[in-house]
């Protein structure tokens, strides 16, 4: 726990934490027992159960959200176009640099 800027009490509650009162749940304990029982906001415990049924289970462990598969995609794409766009323009300063070399060693008449 931490104290916020806004003076309130900060609860970081882990993975395992969270797991095991979405098991509680499934095995039939209510929402609110367990907000009660644990001392944890109602909100969270269906926000853990709402991740944990749409199958984001990793995303339990830090509150963070899954990014779908179709926006990873795309940003691997554009990754991968930086990637030939940076090799390509290295091999260009090196046959420039060459060039500059070649050139300072040869005597023009």
């Amino acid at each position: 726990m931490s104290i916020g800027k806004n003076g309130r009490v900060n609860k970081f509650y882990s993975k395992s934490f969270k797991e095991k009162i979405i098991k509680e749940h499934e095995a039939g304990v209510s929402a609110g027992e367990l907000s009660r029982k644990y001392d944890v906001n109602y909100k969270n415990i269906h926000r853990w159960i709402h991740l944990s049924q749409s199958g984001q289970l990793t995303a339990l462990k830090s509150n963070e959200e899954v990014v779908p598969l179709s926006e990873l995609k795309k940003a691997s794409d554009k990754i991968q176009k930086l990637e030939r766009a940076l090799g390509k323009m290295t091999l260009e300063r090196d046959i420039l640099k060459d060039a500059v070399e070649i050139g300072s060693k040869k005597k023009w008449i």
